[in-house]
């Protein structure tokens, strides 16, 4: 069984580039009859918000951002699967799962974890690991076709095994937090399950 490691994330300037080129490419739709919402998305917002990710977001600062934190990846019957660890203080924390669902990534959880794993005045904290589902994110391309929650779950909760096993975390009792694809995945018994709409 091969173990999970640490993964930086490392997109090439020249793939940044081949986007904005290709965003400096796109062609606008004409819509002459109305400027509102009442027809889809206006013109003027989209192109406020392409001018947004073309000109002022900078993704090289979100990556340094982001790898800030602790990426893994491992391989898992031919899949390499991808979760970011919040480290828990104290002691003893609490192992918690955390599963997006869709559309979403783990970027939608980085707050929530971040607080979780430092803990409050009650002094517990949480160990937090948040899966990346196969196919979103800076997980890679599956290999097959379909992904049913059955599939998902069996891979999930073995990369969810092998990074408690990876963080000297203790493989009984754990915590679920799940959204609505997520909440098909991580099955067995919990200290808490708790699933979002």
């Amino acid at each position: 069984m091969s173990a999970i490691k640490p993964f930086t994330i490392d997109i090439p300037p020249a793939a940044v580039q081949d986007m904005q080129d290709r965003i400096d490419r796109a062609r606008y739709p004409d819509f002459r009859f109305v400027d509102d919402w009442s027809a889809g998305t206006p013109v003027t917002a989209l192109r406020e918000l392409v001018s947004y990710w073309r000109n002022t977001f900078d993704w090289f600062a979100w990556q340094d951002k982001l790898n800030a934190m602790e990426h893994l990846r491992g391989p898992i019957e031919g899949e390499e699967l991808h979760c970011v660890r919040f480290a828990g203080a104290g002691a003893n924390p609490l192992p918690l799962v955390i599963l997006h669902g869709w559309p979403g990534s783990f970027l939608e959880h980085i707050v929530v974890s971040e607080r979780l794993a430092k803990g409050g005045a009650t002094g517990m904290s949480f160990e937090v690991i948040v899966p990346s589902l196969p196919g979103y994110g800076v997980f890679r391309r599956s290999p097959v076709q379909g992904a049913a929650p059955g599939l998902l779950r069996q891979r999930s909760a073995d990369l969810r095994q092998r990074s408690q096993r990876r963080c000297r975390l203790p493989t009984g009792n754990r915590g679920v937090h799940a959204g609505d694809g997520g909440k098909d995945i991580e099955p067995g018994a919990l200290d808490g399950n708790a699933t979002g709409s």
